[in-house]
């Protein structure tokens, strides 16, 4: 079908899934990538919503994904640096007599990691080249072109193996070795998208909220910026022949970065999430990072906002929502007699928004936690909690279920229902998160291969531990020499 994943297409198909469940209503935010097809689909959706007589603003309610922010600042500083010319078609001024260019320096780590997987023989060679460093043998992530961590854990990974995979090259005259310039340039590289990474990792989970990280995210990013060009101004930095290239490499990153920033400034989702969590409330606004006055602006509109679609409604008790702890007799009668008093005593005499800013601030670690008990308190301030925290930051977590069902409905099992494939992705997703370890016996995980996969994945793990602890060290002495270059 050549109109499958056009945007009108696909608003098309989400407002009659809504309207089959009888919520199209109660529609709050859409979560998306940037693609253009998502762009056109929410504009298209708030047409439909209007023909139905239900206001909802596009601008508003459109959450662009972090995480494919992240992916698309982070591609073009890549990309920046991978080419040979930059986008005014001039070349970048690196001095490739010296022999370092970033994109030879990705190149022979891509050989030589293809190298090392062609065939068992040639992985038995730098198994046994490991043992002699008494390093762990590992296998060296392959990178792609749509996700930019993955040229990250190519590189992470050869940074860790580093003496195996010099030794590994120079036993293979088909191959090039790395010199030190360009393992120097490696870890710089490394250490410098580490944090990238990091926010790319703590955004993509779905088992809490995590809307309330996206001004730290975006605030952390410009600062790793900020401190990477400083790093290149550097005396000793500034001589080598790569420097200008990067100086322009994050030049870019930065415009696409603030491109995505702009457009946080329509969603309020972003503003409610940091007041409504408890331990910052309005204490973000007042960093250095904002104006003087924003705390006081982003207040009145939050509260706005609560008394124009929570401050008035009636609540039905029996709808709230119970703890899961079975309560005691005295309990039970103790919130009976608080909501009596809510219905009989509360309304104008008690602005429960006012109340709960006007409170000191909880050190609680999760927001959740806290509005578990809170609510009942403040039961329509807790209706504002609810619809705000559902938000996700991230569509990740969907397209991880992707990848689920991929592995799910292999080529050996092509006979299983939909609703099958529904069920057991559902099954091994309760499994994940009750801590339990889906047993998987050895015939069948021969047969079907998957038993395998799910073993590679704790072995990557682990891998993936180790190779971080090195690169922390590295970063961490990067993160020393500027803050003495700073003094």
């Amino acid at each position: 079908m050549v109109e499958a994943h056009s945007g009108e297409h696909l608003a098309t198909i989400l407002v009659k899934i809504l309207e089959e469940y009888n919520i199209v209503n109660k529609l709050h935010c859409i979560t998306s990538d940037n693609a253009s097809n998502n762009l056109s689909m929410v504009k298209e959706v708030e047409r439909l919503l209007e023909e139905r007589d239900i206001e909802w603003d596009h601008t508003k309610y459109h959450i662009p994904c972090i995480t494919h922010v992240i992916n698309i600042a982070v591609q073009k500083f890549l990309a920046s640096i991978k080419s040979d010319c930059l986008e005014d078609g001039t070349r970048p001024s690196t001095a490739s007599s010296h022999g370092v260019k970033f994109s030879d320096m990705v190149a022979k780590a891509r050989t030589i990691a293809k190298s090392i997987r062609a065939s068992p023989q040639q992985w038995k060679q730098f198994q046994l080249i490991c043992e002699t460093y008494q390093i762990k043998p590992l296998k060296i992530y392959i990178d792609v072109s749509t996700r930019w961590n993955s040229t990250h854990r190519m590189l992470e990974r050869c940074i860790f193996l580093r003496k195996a995979v010099h030794r590994y090259a120079e036993n293979h005259p088909d191959l090039q070795t790395l010199s030190d310039k360009e393992w120097e340039l490696m870890e710089l590289l490394c250490a410098f998208l580490w944090p990238f990474k990091n926010c790319t990792d703590c955004l993509q989970g779905t088992t809490k909220p995590e809307v309330d990280r996206v001004f730290w995210a975006y605030n952390r990013m410009f600062n790793e910026i900020d401190d990477f060009r400083d790093t290149l101004e550097r005396r000793e930095v500034k001589r080598q022949p790569w420097t200008a290239e990067l100086k322009t490499a994050l030049t870019l990153m930065e415009n696409r970065l603030r491109k995505y920033y702009q457009k946080t400034e329509s969603p309020a989702v972003y503003v409610d999430a940091m007041i409504l969590h408890p331990k910052i409330k309005l204490a973000m606004f007042k960093t250095a990072e904002w104006n003087s006055g924003d705390a006081e602006v982003y207040r009145k509109e939050s509260k706005d906002r609560y008394d124009a679609n929570y401050a008035g409604l009636k609540l039905n008790p029996s709808s709230e929502p119970s703890t899961s702890r079975k309560r005691t007799a005295g309990e039970m009668e103790e919130d009976d007699y608080d909501k009596f008093l809510e219905n009989t005593f509360g309304g104008d005499d008690r602005h429960e928004f006012d109340t709960y800013i006007a409170s000191p601030r909880e050190n609680v670690k999760s927001a959740l936690d806290y509005w578990r008990n809170y609510h009942r308190q403040s039961p329509r301030l807790g209706r504002m909690v609810r619809d705000v925290f559902s938000v996700p930051p991230s569509g990740s977590g969907v397209e991880r279920q992707f990848s689920i069902a991929g592995r799910v409905a292999t080529w050996q099992r092509n006979k299983l229902s939909a609703k099958t494939i529904s069920q057991i992705m559902m099954y091994k997703n309760h499994m994940d998160r009750s801590g339990r370890s889906l047993e998987i016996a050895s015939e069948w995980g021969e047969l079907t291969g998957f038993g395998e996969i799910e073993s590679e994945d704790e072995e990557h793990e682990q891998e993936e531990q180790a190779a971080v602890k090195t690169l922390m060290e590295w970063r961490s002495n990067w993160k020393a020499g500027l803050k003495k270059m700073k003094t």
